[in-house]
């Protein structure tokens, strides 16, 4: 839960302290899918490598990591909890390196390969449930984008996982506002949730300061306002 409630917390403290940029990238979680995944967006279907590459401003990351937000509005489709499909705005596209393990999802339609550690989305239970390959069960179904029909959800029973193995490659990922999934070659996958504490730094500290001050005003920052917030959403989990 506070994957993406860290994001929203950054963004009301930098209005309050006069930070107009809103790209705040939630570093929670590394889901990936492989490049010439194909998506469908208002600006057509378009693999996530393709959708990469379009204008916007880049950010670069750790690790060869690298974030880009689209300079103009661009969406695509993605499902609530209550199971509607709805056109949401895509906030950024990640890419970066991995040499990790891959999962192939496959129904008879379609196919999506992601890491090891990207949630499928699945219909447990009639829940909307975000799911890791290896940890779905008998049972799960699997969410499919239909086509110019009038019912435009599919719910898959039948489908294979296939362990392709460690593999190094490069792998894509964005985060979708609100709903935070989207359809890669028309299956429902979950998103990413990236943060950088970068647009509100100079509210943090002075430009003059030495690296280790800004350091520990920045350590100060996570541990007196970003770590109570991940407490209380714990607090909420654990009750839940």
């Amino acid at each position: 839960m506070s994957k993406h409630r860290i994001p929203e917390f950054l963004r009301k403290f930098g209005e309050s302290n006069g930070v107009k940029d809103n790209n705040y990238y939630c570093y929670s979680d590394t889901d990936s899918v492989v490049g010439d995944t194909l998506i469908q967006t208002s600006i057509g279907n378009i693999k996530i490598q393709d959708l990469y590459n379009v204008e916007g401003e880049e950010t670069v990351l750790a690790n060869d990591s690298y974030v880009k937000k689209p300079s103009s509005n661009i969406t695509t489709y993605s499902v609530s909890e209550d199971l509607k499909l709805n056109d949401n705005n895509i906030k950024y596209i990640m890419k970066h390196k991995v040499k990790k393990r891959m999962f192939k999802i496959k129904t008879l339609e379609q196919e999506v390969i992601v890491t090891e550690d990207h949630s499928i989305m699945v219909l447990r239970n009639n829940i909307l449930t975000e799911v890791k390959p290896k940890d779905i069960i008998k049972g799960d179904k699997i969410i499919r984008l239909m086509h110019d029909v009038a019912t435009p959800l599919e719910y898959k029973s039948d489908f294979e996982i296939e362990d392709l193995g460690i593999q190094e490659i490069e792998v894509y990922d964005i985060e979708v506002e609100n709903d935070h999934n989207f359809f890669g070659n028309d299956i429902l996958v979950h998103n990413s949730c990236y943060f950088t504490l970068q647009p509100i730094s100079h509210v943090l500290y002075n430009p003059t300061d030495d690296n280790n001050t800004k350091a520990d005003k920045i350590d100060d920052f996570i541990k007196t306002k970003i770590d109570p917030v991940i407490e209380e959403n714990n607090k909420e989990f654990c009750d839940f």
